[in-house]
């Protein structure tokens, strides 16, 4: 069972929930592909001198993009954001859990930032603030647009 539905009130739905973006991915990825070519190059020249230290490189590309993918899939198991009825509940942290569950009535501003390929991909980075100084950054959201469409329509629902 998820964090989000092992803290929900009596009553309390979940209206909406946001995930991270796959795009975290890409760096893993990266790398594999880096790898994959230098390994082609060692396979086809292999009587180049420097074949050797190609196929060693290209393991270590090939374990680094390996070891990218496990820790992005890592967090992207470990984070959850989602939006209820009555509040804002969020968990993130893989060694370390950090978790926000602030009641609408206290958020105070939800701000989104996206970059130039955060706006073509659609994702971002959105800051959650609440009164008494409560201030949370929430990285590589996919549809953060909809997720604070979604958190406005619920401070401006009569109650």
């Amino acid at each position: 069972m998820s964090y989000v539905d092992d803290n929900l009130l009596p009553g309390e739905e979940v209206i909406y929930e946001a995930e991270l973006h796959w795009s975290i991915f890409l760096s893993p990825l990266a790398w594999l592909l880096i790898g994959i070519a230098i390994a082609a190059y060692a396979l086809t020249n292999k009587d180049s001198p420097l074949s050797g230290y190609t196929c060693y490189g290209s393991i270590m590309l090939l374990l680094m993009a390996a070891a990218g993918a496990v820790a992005a899939e890592l967090v992207t198991s470990t984070t959850e954001f989602a939006l209820t009825d009555r509040r804002i509940i969020a968990k993130h942290g893989v060694i370390q859990r950090r978790s926000l569950e602030i009641q609408l009535a206290k958020v105070e501003s939800l701000r989104v930032v996206q970059p130039l390929l955060g706006m073509i991909l659609n994702y971002g980075t959105v800051y959650v603030v609440g009164t008494g100084g409560t201030h949370e950054v929430f990285k590589n959201i996919a549809k953060p647009q909809e997720l604070r469409k979604q958190v406005q329509a619920r401070l401006q629902a009569p109650r």
